[in-house]
C-alpha cells in the first residue's frame, strides 16, 4: 500500500493522505531512466501550464 487515509488530528472530519514506507521505498529505488521518463510525461505542457500546474499542487499540498 503506497498510501494510507488518516484522519486530522485538529478536526476529525478531515482526512488525510500519507505516503507510507512502502512508497518511500519505492521511490528511492527508482533510477535516472525513471526519472528521465517522468519529464516526458509533462512535455506536452507550455511553461505557463508548468507553473500553473506547480503552483496547484503545492497548493493542494500545503497544510
Amino acid at each position: 500500500m503506497f498510501l494510507r487515509i488518516d484522519p486530522d488530528p485538529a478536526d476529525k472530519r478531515i482526512r488525510r493522505l500519507t505516503a507510507t514506507e512502502v512508497s518511500d521505498r519505492y521511490w528511492r529505488a527508482r533510477d535516472t531512466a525513471d526519472f528521465a521518463a517522468v519529464v516526458t510525461w509533462f512535455a506536452a505542457l507550455t511553461p505557463d501550464e508548468l507553473d500553473t500546474l506547480i503552483r496547484l499542487a503545492a497548493k493542494v499540498l500545503a497544510d
